[in-house]
């Protein structure tokens, strides 16, 4: 079976039993597209004469076969070289773990090929702020009366975005 159809009944499971965000089943297919890429990119540079697995349809179809501890650091030192931000790599191979957790438990495969492969730490910044007279010459350079009401309450309340957004005008 090839790791694309077995990844589409995952990303099935995801949507389905999990209840995951549309955003997310997207991002998961994305990221695993890419994954398949450097799959198939791999193998036709292994591959004698540059053809992959061999001649025809079937050489461009990994299958469950190829998911191996081996590939994923290979994948892992891959996304290094090209220099993705750290969160971008630690969501690709948690994205990986969480399809190959499902992989054993469908009993597709009997261990996880993610065992001993270590995920970066999420990167986190100190978000950046403004100077206090930059916020009030936003605050008092907003025309719209909305808008203005929108930001005092960010800069002035406190408040994070989504409770502004989630507030009634009762509510003040």
């Amino acid at each position: 079976m090839t790791l694309a159809t077995l990844h589409a009944r995952f990303l099935q499971h995801c949507a389905v039993e999990k209840r995951l965000r549309p955003m997310t089943i997207k991002s998961y297919r994305s990221d695993f597209g890419l994954f398949l890429a450097f799959l198939r990119r791999r193998s036709r540079t292994l591959s004698p004469k540059g053809r992959g697995q061999g001649e025809g349809p079937r050489a461009r179809r990994p299958t469950l076969r190829a998911f191996t501890t081996a590939l994923i650091r290979d994948y892992q030192a891959h996304m290094a070289t090209r220099r993705w931000s750290v969160n971008t790599v630690r969501r690709r191979l948690v994205e990986l773990n969480r399809f190959a957790g499902w992989l054993v438990e469908r009993r597709y495969l009997q261990r996880s090929p993610m065992i001993g492969i270590s995920v970066p730490r999420r990167e986190r910044r100190l978000p950046r702020v403004l100077d206090w007279s930059q916020v009030e010459q936003i605050v008092a350079g907003e025309r719209k009366p909305r808008d203005r009401a929108i930001l005092a309450l960010l800069a002035y309340g406190g408040l994070r975005r989504g409770e502004v957004m989630g507030a009634d005008v009762g509510d003040y």
